[in-house]
């Protein structure tokens, strides 16, 4: 089993140097895909190191 990092709002936002408004305008655009875990919503690392790299 591999493991990934999943982050919450506020660290993908610090990750990205991003506010909340940004960063879910980005799932809005389908840029960004959260992980819903309950009414947690959280973001796997690789996913916005891959996001990071295509801009």
């Amino acid at each position: 089993m591999s493991s990934q990092s999943l982050l919450d709002a506020k660290e993908a936002c610090a990750r990205l140097g991003v506010g909340k408004t940004t960063l879910y305008m980005l799932v809005k655009d389908e840029k960004l895909r959260p992980v819903r875990i309950g009414r947690k919503v959280l973001f796997r690392d690789a996913d916005l190191e891959t996001f990071i790299n295509s801009l």
